[in-house]
């Protein structure tokens, strides 16, 4: 079975903690750079939560970006969250 990416809004994505704290700037940089010169991203990876709705797995440079240059929505991957 191939997942398919799907369109998320990029404003209804929640984005945990520990993803902000891994944030780089130049990182993000790099991304808008691409995007601006028409290349696609790989899509991120968002779970869903029943407080939070949507909620970014991986994928905070290329979420922030898409944000930077305007982007409304995100391509991404809905996966199921592993229980430890």
């Amino acid at each position: 079975m191939v997942m398919e990416a799907q369109d998320f809004k990029i404003e209804d994505i929640y984005v945990p903690v520990k993803l902000k704290k891994a944030f780089e700037p130049a990182s993000v940089e790099k991304f808008t750079d691409l995007l601006m010169n028409g290349e696609t991203l790989a899509p991120v990876l968002v779970r869903k939560d029943p407080k939070k709705g949507h909620v970014l797995v991986k994928g905070v440079h290329r979420l922030e970006a898409c944000r930077d240059v305007g982007d409304v929505t995100i391509k991404g991957f809905l996966v199921h969250a592993r229980l430890t």
